[in-house]
């Protein structure tokens, strides 16, 4: 792979992992407390990420 894009892949993986997290409780109307913008977000179980996935719009998924 090229370099450049695995020096890409590991920033993205180190923000990912240190970065800043917000916790939500899946309460009803959790997204409510999101803005309207693209962003990326990782589900955790027992303080393991179990998935991880982006969106152009986190209030709509």
């Amino acid at each position: 792979m090229d370099q450049r894009i695995e020096n890409y892949l590991a920033k993205l993986e180190n923000e990912l992992i240190n970065g800043e997290w917000k916790l939500v409780e899946t309460v009803p109307n959790w997204a409510e407390k999101f803005v309207s913008d693209a962003g990326v977000y990782a589900v955790r179980e027992e303080g393991q990420i179990c998935y991880v996935g982006e969106t152009g719009n986190i209030k709509r998924g």
